[in-house]
C-alpha cells in the first residue's frame, strides 16, 4: 500500500494533481477538480485532527 510518507508516492501525487482542469471531463463522479480536491484535503486534515471530524 503506498505510504504519504515516501517521498515517490507524495510526488507521484503532486503529479497527478498538477495534471487535474477544471474543464477535464469528469472521472470521479459528479464533482468539479475544484471539488475533489477539496473533498480529497478535508479527508487529509481530519486524518491529521486538523479538522473536527463531523
Amino acid at each position: 500500500m503506498p505510504s504519504a510518507f515516501d517521498p515517490q508516492t507524495v510526488e507521484g501525487l503532486r503529479q497527478r494533481l498538477a495534471r487535474l482542469r477544471p474543464e477535464a471531463e469528469r472521472r470521479w463522479g459528479r464533482m468539479t477538480a475544484h471539488q475533489a480536491i477539496v473533498h480529497m484535503t478535508d479527508t487529509f486534515r481530519m486524518a491529521t485532527a486538523e479538522r473536527p471530524v463531523p
